[in-house]
């Protein structure tokens, strides 16, 4: 009789938890589904992507299902995994920042090469380099030094070059083992479709070189989502193809920012929520890049369009400077970022930018895909964004 009575009790707590299960997975959907409605009306609807095939969004409330199982998602204070981006030319503002709080870094990335046509490298050796160095590994945040590159031509006479690539390879690979660092990031943000093939040689030759010596190869992406065309950088995005670069790479850091850039014409979002949860489907779930590979790009920055005729471009903004000058503006949860106008002189200007809100929903949004964390451009002037 005892183990009859236990028995049912067991069936029925199995039916409460299952029901409950079932209530917040539709929460999730519903939430997920009206956000994309809305943001559509929100901010230029006729360019934002939809995302709709069935499979793979029951694929993603599967996933969230399992994790609030685990008690990954019930919990809104566990941390999302952190990385950034310390840019050479303000370099000292960065480990300034860093150095705050380098317990919540998982990993640093000094942005401290560049690349000539023979495949040599142009080293910046900022004079914070040693405290960033001496900072992060007391802290044991792993050092990922990044390689950026944005002109084609130095790109593709370096892969078309056979002598030329297998300089660029050894010489990376001897940065990485005589400083001791834990890998390498390659940011080359101008490929030809030509040189896809020469691209994914490249990565597969430094890849294995590092695997040897149990390093890390990181490679940088322009965000790619659920569409025929793109109109900018078109046949870089082809050329980083998600079907092959996890293959390779040890990590993907997309950049999923400047949705609307520096040179557009009208002002807007920088990385609307709902297009950077595009852009992580796309990659998760579309392209089946493992979860654990994947890092979100969050941008800290701001973008300020005047109505000046002389001022043809966006002026980027920091935290700092939104702060020191006393710019009011206000959190819109459709897009996940700042927007206010104010008057610049003789004409007005909008603004839209990073706030802690923003950032905290781009972390949850990393959290509940389960990917490997955010990679935030740029550590430096971010006044109380990371905190």
């Amino acid at each position: 009789m005892k183990f009859i009575k236990l028995r049912s009790v067991v069936i029925i707590m199995w039916v409460i938890n299952f029901c409950l299960i079932l209530i917040l997975s539709g929460h999730i959907f519903v939430a997920h589904t009206l956000s994309k409605s809305i943001i559509h009306n929100a901010a230029r609807s006729d360019l934002l992507p939809e995302i709709t095939m069935a499979n793979e969004l029951s694929e993603q409330r599967a996933y969230e299902e399992e994790l609030f199982i685990q008690g990954i998602l019930e919990s809104e204070n566990s941390t999302t995994r952190r990385t950034g981006w310390i840019p050479h030319w303000d370099f000292s503002a960065g480990v300034d920042s860093f150095k705050k709080d380098p317990k919540s870094f998982y990993s640093i990335s000094p942005v401290l090469y560049e690349i000539n046509v023979d495949g040599t490298l142009k080293t910046h050796s900022p004079g914070k380099l040693p405290e960033l160095l001496t900072i992060a590994r007391r802290h044991n945040v792993k050092i990922i030094p990044s390689v950026v590159e944005f002109d084609w031509q130095v790109i593709s006479e370096i892969f078309n070059d056979e002598n030329a690539m297998e300089r660029h390879v050894r010489l990376l690979t001897a940065e990485v083992l005589r400083n001791n660092y834990d890998g390498i990031d390659i940011d080359y943000e101008s490929t030809q479709l030509q040189d896809k093939f020469l691209y994914f040689e490249f990565l597969e030759k430094l890849g294995d070189n590092l695997k040897k010596e149990d390093k890390i190869l990181s490679v940088s992406i322009i965000s790619q989502w659920d569409t025929t065309h793109y109109s900018a950088l078109p046949q870089t995005r082809e050329v980083q193809d998600l079907d092959y670069l996890p293959q390779i790479a040890d990590e993907i850091r997309i950049m999923s920012y400047d949705w609307t850039h520096q040179g557009s014409p009208e002002p807007g979002p920088i990385a609307p929520l709902n297009w950077m949860e595009s852009v992580v489907e796309y990659a998760v779930i579309h392209k089946k890049v493992p979860r654990d590979k994947v890092w979100l790009g969050v941008h800290l920055y701001g973008y300020d369009w005047s109505t000046d005729p002389s001022r043809t471009r966006a002026s980027a903004r920091t935290a700092d400077y939104i702060a020191r000058n006393r710019i009011e503006t206000e959190y819109d949860p459709l897009i996940g970022e700042n927007v206010g106008s104010y008057q610049c002189g003789d004409f007005t200007c909008t603004i839209f930018h990073q706030s802690k809100e923003g950032v905290k929903a781009r972390e949850n949004l990393a959290k509940r895909y389960g990917i490997k964390g955010v990679a935030f451009w740029k550590i430096g002037r971010e006044g109380e964004l990371l905190e």
